[in-house]
């Protein structure tokens, strides 16, 4: 009988050697998966900001075209509202994307 539990003992001494060999191979793989996701993090945030900048520029070359071409027209054009714009001001796009900061909630609109 004590052979048998010695036996056995051993055979789970090797099951644990086993576990403990996998475990720390998994450990392994998850911290290079971890840092090879963290390096991908980066670069697709990198890639992010260049694009936003290119964006950016790419606005920017518009306005500029097209307050060149307004200004080859002549001084104001009227908007939709048949209300005189001056060509000195960009535009900014209705949806809001030029604005920095949330509206206020405490805004009532005209006419309401």
């Amino acid at each position: 009988q004590l052979a048998e539990l010695r036996q056995e003992f051993l055979r789970q001494e090797d099951q644990l050697q086993d576990h403990r060999k996998n475990s720390t191979r998994l450990v392994r793989r998850l911290q290079q998966e971890s840092f090879q996701c963290g390096q991908q993090i980066k670069e697709l945030r990198a890639q992010h900001e260049e694009n936003i900048k290119k964006l950016a520029d790419q606005f920017l070359q518009e306005q500029k075209q097209e307050a060149h071409k307004s200004e080859s027209k002549g001084g104001n054009e009227l908007d939709t509202d048949n209300h005189a714009v001056p060509k000195n001001i960009p535009e900014v796009a209705e949806n809001g994307a030029g604005k920095s900061e949330e509206p206020s909630s405490h805004h009532i609109p005209r006419g309401k």
